[in-house]
């Protein structure tokens, strides 16, 4: 009796500490949804391309430059794989587009005020974003992400 006891606590030291190997387990990869870059498509002139304070020919709406979220800090770059915001904050219908070359790589469909959206870059070059609505335009570069090793 005492035999199978000692095999049967055996077996369950086996059972709970397992015949573990030093191999690690697959894991997901983090994904960072945080937006490096924001466009609105806002009224006013501030951070409005093309926009001259003050012009009597001034469109009433306006597309910005793609500037940080919160500070209006122009933004230039991202790298690939960045996400970029677009909100409407006016009323009216209006849809953004972004293409590198002649390629079309991004279409937020039909938005109205308060709609928000979110675009995950994945194609390197300059990407011409246009508010298809009052034909406005501005660009981002996306950079090429790095090689990884291996």
């Amino acid at each position: 009796m005492r035999r199978a006891l000692a095999i049967l606590a055996a077996a369950f030291a086996l059972g709970v500490t397992g015949c573990s190997s030093t191999a690690r387990t697959p894991t997901v990869a983090r994904i960072d949804f945080a937006p490096k870059a924001e466009i609105d498509i806002a009224t006013g002139c501030a951070d409005a391309i093309g926009c001259t304070s003050g012009s009597t020919a001034e469109p009433s709406t306006y597309l910005t430059a793609p500037h940080v979220t919160g500070s209006g800090q122009r933004v230039r770059s991202v790298a690939e794989g960045s996400v970029l915001s677009v909100t409407s904050k006016v009323g009216g219908t209006h849809r953004v587009t972004g293409r590198v070359k002649d390629i079309p790589i991004f279409d937020t469909g039909q938005m109205v005020r308060g709609n928000s959206t979110a675009v995950v870059l994945q194609t390197p070059g300059t990407v011409v974003i246009t508010d298809t609505t009052t034909g406005q335009r501005t660009s981002l570069t996306v950079r090429p992400a790095p090689a990884s090793p291996g």
